[in-house]
């Protein structure tokens, strides 16, 4: 597959934003899920994958992210929902929901191989 095949076939279009807080003690159980999570998608060929952001300020902020590419986030929209609502009931809070367009992804240093193969 050529450099730029293999850029098309990782594109990400669309992220699914999951916002919540969570206290110190649900924090551990909390990034097992995600990594349960994260393998589950993988199976969805449109996912490209998963950040779980923390913010600390007492009662941890949590937002994770989902990445996806063509019917991913509409195939999964159930699940989240799902999702959402098992969160809400564990953290006994409210679980906010939301979807983007993606204007902009960089994958960083993962590119580095592909830029050095197509160089030489």
């Amino acid at each position: 597959m050529s450099p730029s095949a293999n850029a098309d076939h990782r594109k990400v279009t669309r992220a699914r934003v999951l916002k919540f807080s969570v206290d110190s003690q649900h924090l551990p159980g909390l990034t097992d899920a995600l990594d349960l999570a994260s393998i589950r998608l993988a199976e969805h060929p449109d996912f490209r994958g998963l950040l779980g952001l923390q913010h600390d300020n007492g009662r941890h902020e949590i937002e994770v992210i989902t990445l996806w590419d063509g019917q991913g986030l509409e195939d999964t929209a159930a699940e989240s929902e799902v999702s959402r609502l098992l969160i809400a009931e564990a953290v006994d809070l409210g679980v906010s929901s939301k979807c983007y367009e993606v204007l902009s992804f960089d994958p960083g240093s993962t590119r580095l191989p592909q830029l050095s193969a197509h160089a030489s």
